[in-house]
C-alpha cells in the first residue's frame, strides 16, 4: 500500500515533524502538539476523519519512535479518531502507547455561530462541500485567508468573551493542564496532544510570539522539551531555544 503521508501535499510537514523526534534529548520528556488528520470533505464543526485521514494518522503512529507515548485529544470526534489511529500505528510498531482521554478545554462557547461563520467563509470563496483535502490546504495557505484573519482577531480580543474564550486565557489553561500532566510522565516519555489548527496557532503565538507563515496543516504542529530557563522548540523545519512567557509557572 502506498503511503498517504508521502503522496499528499499536506503530508510533508507531518513527516518533517516526525523527523524532529530523532533530535530530542532521550533523557527528558517531550510534548508534541499536532492538528488532527484530514477530515471528510464536508467542512463542518462536527466533521469526522476521511478514510485518507485515518490512514495518514495510522502512518504517523508507525513512524513514531517513542516507546512511552501518552495521547490526549479534544472533545471533537476527529481528534479522538486521530488519536486512536496514531495509537494503533505505535502499537503495531511494537511500542507502548496509551490514550489518556479528553483535554477539558474549549475555545468557542457558541458552536452554532462558529459553524455559521465557517459556512460564510466557504461561500465567500466559492468553496463547496466537495472540496478535497489538498484544495483546502491551498485555501488555508492564502495570504488573505479569512481563517488567518479570524485567528488574529481572536488573539487581539476582537471577539466577545460570550462567543469565544479570550485566547491568552485559553492558552494559560492549556498550559496548566499540560504542565500538570507532565508531573506523571516517564523520563523518556512523549505526550501527544491532538487538537486543532486554531489551538496550535494560539499556543505558538502566546508561548513564543510565532505566527505561522504557512498555515497549520493536517498532523502538523510542534514539539517542546522544557529546561530550567528555556524551552526547546522543534518546528517541522527548524529548532529554537526560546524564553518562557512571564506568566508561565513551573512550580
Amino acid at each position: 500500500m502506498s503511503s498517504i503521508l508521502e503522496s499528499v501535499v499536506w503530508g510533508k510537514q507531518a513527516l518533517s515533524l516526525l523527523e524532529q523526534l530523532e533530535k530530542l534529548d532521550p533523557n527528558k520528556p517531550a510534548v508534541m502538539h499536532i492538528r488532527h488528520s484530514a477530515r471528510e470533505q464536508k467542512v463542518h464543526w462536527h466533521s469526522t476523519l476521511s478514510t485518507e485521514g485515518k490512514q495518514a494518522a495510522y502512518e504517523f503512529g508507525l513512524k513514531s519512535n517513542s516507546d512511552n507515548t501518552r495521547i490526549y485529544h479534544t472533545i471533537m470526534e476527529r481528534t479522538k479518531e486521530t488519536a486512536n489511529e496514531i495509537q494503533k500505528g505505535i502499537i503495531d510498531k511494537g511500542l507502548q502507547s496509551k490514550i489518556e482521554g479528553t483535554v477539558n478545554a474549549i475555545s468557542t462557547y457558541d458552536v452554532e455561530k462558529q459553524n455559521r461563520t465557517m459556512m460564510e467563509i466557504m461561500d465567500e470563496y466559492k468553496i463547496t462541500e466537495k472540496i478535497s483535502s489538498e484544495e483546502m490546504v491551498q485555501f488555508m495557505d492564502l495570504a488573505s485567508s479569512p481563517i488567518k484573519t479570524m485567528v488574529l482577531r481572536w488573539f487581539s480580543g476582537q471577539y466577545s468573551p460570550l462567543y469565544r474564550r479570550p485566547s491568552l486565557e485559553f492558552v494559560q489553561h492549556l498550559t496548566s493542564v499540560m504542565v500538570n500532566n507532565l508531573k506523571t510522565i516517564q523520563s523518556d516519555g512523549l505526550d501527544i496532544y491532538v487538537s486543532h489548527d486554531t489551538w496550535i496557532a494560539a499556543l505558538l503565538f502566546h508561548w513564543f510570539g510565532i505566527i505561522p507563515a504557512q498555515w497549520i496543516r493536517y498532523l502538523d504542529g510542534f514539539i517542546i522539551q522544557l529546561y530550567e530557563t528555556k524551552i526547546q522548540v522543534f518546528l517541522p523545519d527548524e529548532t529554537k531555544n526560546l524564553n518562557y512567557p512571564y506568566w508561565w509557572n513551573l512550580d
